[in-house]
């Protein structure tokens, strides 16, 4: 193709005649142009037939339809399939099913453990990119991701509650099992009230901090002779827990500045499981 005078001129060799076209002749040859398939032996549209850069007119040389047909029959009795990444000869269950433009399903490319692996080393490669997508995604979606969230915990409360449960005796950290903790015991506290504060945020100082905080002031159990560890924090007998030296009840937690002295890591301290019973029946005792 050549440009003359402004104009796109496109110049066809037909055995010994040239010829020149305008655009407006090009798009109407186009469309009068033919092509037999060799499967049917129809002659065709050329639109009836995938592209192709392999072949002079771009096109493939059997039509849409009988591609489609010859795929599906392919696929109808398959069991096993080389994977294009791995090489391995893999049963068809180790694919996911790619759906065709002419109906039913195909098994993909690669097997299900090389799009795995594919997609986990993009995502730790492009874990920022992710990240900021993800953030503005939920910006631009705030209703929709969180009817999302209501349907999808609805529809697995169990299976949820049961990783919950998991993750809080096998994965959660010391400092997790603190910052839970605190946001529990505020949450109680304001029995459904007003929040104005975070028992994590206005802690005065960062979890680290205080489980420092509260190690310094670890002591020993004094009927039994027990030191005060990680592995015997909890609630119940034999264990410790941490106290408001000042108890909440005594604050007005609807108001700023007293829920911030109440939530003061100073405010609190390690505490055996008994002497928690014997400070709870003084105060009950004091009221």
């Amino acid at each position: 193709m050549r440009v003359s005078s402004g104009i796109n001129v496109l110049t066809l060799s037909c055995g010994n005649k040239i010829k020149q076209m305008n655009f407006s002749e090009i798009v109407t040859v186009k469309s009068c142009m033919k092509k037999t398939c060799n499967k049917c032996n129809t002659e065709k549209d050329l639109e009836k037939f995938h592209r192709c850069k392999k072949v002079k007119d771009g096109r493939k040389y059997d039509c849409k339809q009988c591609r489609s047909r010859r795929e599906k029959s392919l696929h109808k009795d398959l069991t096993h399939k080389i994977c294009n990444t791995c090489k391995v000869e893999k049963s068809i269950e180790d694919f996911y099913k790619r759906k065709l433009k002419s109906g039913g399903y195909s098994p993909g490319s690669h097997c299900k453990y090389c799009k795995s692996k594919y997609a986990k080393e993009l995502r730790i490669n492009n874990h920022e990119k992710y990240i900021e997508q993800g953030r503005k995604y939920k910006r631009e979606n705030k209703e929709k991701v969180r009817e999302s969230g209501k349907k999808y915990f609805q529809n697995n409360k169990e299976k949820i509650n049961a990783y919950k449960r998991y993750w809080q005796k096998n994965l959660m950290t010391e400092e997790q099992r603190l910052a839970k903790n605190l946001r529990d015991r505020l949450r109680s506290a304001l029995n459904r009230g007003s929040k104005k504060g975070s028992a994590v945020n206005d802690l005065g100082c960062t979890i680290k901090e205080f489980k420092s905080y509260l190690e310094n002031k670890f002591y020993i159990h004094p009927e039994t002779g027990e030191e005060m560890s990680w592995k015997n924090y909890g609630w119940g007998k034999g264990t410790w827990s941490i106290d408001h030296i000042n108890e909440l009840n005594n604050f007005i937690l609807t108001e700023r500045e007293q829920l911030l002295k109440a939530i003061n890591y100073k405010n609190q301290q390690p505490l055996w499981f008994e002497d928690h019973l014997k400070k709870t029946a003084n105060y009950i005792q004091t009221k």
